[in-house]
């Protein structure tokens, strides 16, 4: 089996980036003025506070063999930490060894065209206060002209990934399963559309669907959303997102492990 979890929040923006993994390392390092010891401890923070082995918990529940490509960039980021592998070990395993590359100092794999990485210049992001919570909204989102192009990219970033997966393991049995999950906007937002203005609100549900309307059809999706607003609506004071960062708590990873977890024994015929 392999799982692709998609991040509603954050990854349709993220999409329009092809910054390798470094990147990010090297943002926090420079943004923080951090050293190598407290970046490792940064990365030990989100093991814990992100909850990463509670969200592998539907693996570790139904007895499956499981690998996480996280996992192994973050090891690979740790060995160049303390200069065991060169700084320029992960790009070159994507791209090979190309001067051009290595002179962006953005560190740009190249995958994009230009018009793609252009789209992610026009979002500002701003901040609505509902119901005594703070949420991360980028108005751009009501732009339908605007988000066609960015959830199109997104996409086709799959569809593609999918049929190269696809292709090497439908002839053994083994099913590709996409995991769409709703960022916090997604969640609330539905819930307290009438707390909302015109101006601030945006139609979440339309995007997903019409994210969905372009996935392959042949692609077994799981969408969260609707379980994770019933279980809102059920109990609001569930607290499934944490308040800056928009990642789910040990709470929200829990209730979504438990979720996809039911999912998979409910189709025997995964594995």
């Amino acid at each position: 089996m392999v799982v692709y979890n998609f991040f509603l929040g954050g990854d349709f923006l993220e999409n329009l980036t092809d910054h390798d993994p470094s990147y990010y390392i090297s943002y926090l390092k420079d943004k923080s003025n951090l050293n190598d010891a407290e970046i490792k401890r940064k990365i030990d923070e989100l093991n814990i506070h992100h909850g990463y082995k509670l969200h592998l918990e539907y693996f570790m529940k139904n007895e499956i063999q499981f690998y996480t490509i996280g996992f192994v960039l973050k090891f690979i980021e740790l060995l160049k930490l303390n200069n065991i592998i060169p700084k320029n070990f992960l790009p070159d395993a994507f791209t090979g060894q190309s001067d051009t590359f290595r002179s962006h100092l953005n560190l740009s794999m190249g995958i994009l065209s230009d018009d793609i990485l252009n789209l992610k210049k026009t979002f500002k992001l701003k901040n609505v206060e509902l119901n005594g919570k703070n949420f991360s909204v980028y108005k751009e989102y009501n732009n339908i002209n605007l988000m066609d192009k960015v959830i199109k990219n997104s996409a086709n970033l799959v569809n593609n990934f999918f049929e190269e997966v696809n292709s090497s393991i439908k002839h053994k049995g083994t099913k590709f399963i996409f995991i769409i999950h709703p960022s916090k906007n997604e969640v609330y937002f539905p819930i307290f559309s009438n707390k909302i203005s015109k101006d601030e609100f945006i139609d979440y549900s339309y995007l997903r669907k019409k994210f969905k309307s372009y996935l392959n059809e042949e692609m077994l999706i799981l969408d969260l959303t609707d379980e994770l607003i019933k279980e809102v609506k059920k109990n609001p004071n569930l607290n499934l997102f944490w308040e800056l960062d928009g990642h789910y708590t040990i709470e929200g990873y829990k209730l979504v492990s438990e979720i996809i977890s039911n999912y998979l024994s409910s189709r025997k015929n995964f594995y």
